[in-house]
């Protein structure tokens, strides 16, 4: 069971990489995405800074399934605090769609404090 996991999280990796090096995300510095703080521990808020104008936020388990999703509620928001209440400790993948239909995507731990 833990190879599985292991191997799964390793591909996940490998995956998100090869996005980044194909230019989807932060490809441009006015597009630089951040998340804070990372890793995250139960109970706080996940912050995230964007050069780039946020449309939505996905969180997403390391099997893929969508955990929370949350779209801006106002227009040219460039930054967004999210409450993960709902997460277990673990790994996971945010994904978080700028304008022009492009996405950064980046790894996020939650651990117990």
């Amino acid at each position: 069971m833990r190879l599985i996991f292991i191997s799964i999280f390793f591909l996940c990796s490998l995956a998100i990489s090869n996005l980044s090096a194909q230019g989807v995300g932060a490809a441009n510095p006015e597009n630089e995405t951040r998340i804070y703080p990372n890793p995250l521990f139960l109970g706080q808020e996940l912050h995230i800074q964007s050069g780039s104008e946020i449309f939505s936020i996905e969180l997403l388990d390391m099997i893929g399934q969508l955990i929370i999703r949350k779209e801006t509620d106002s227009f040219n928001k460039k930054s967004l605090a999210v409450r993960l209440e709902q997460c277990k400790r673990g790994v996971y993948i945010v994904k978080i769609r700028l304008k022009n239909n492009k996405y950064a995507i980046k790894k996020l731990l939650i651990k117990n404090q």
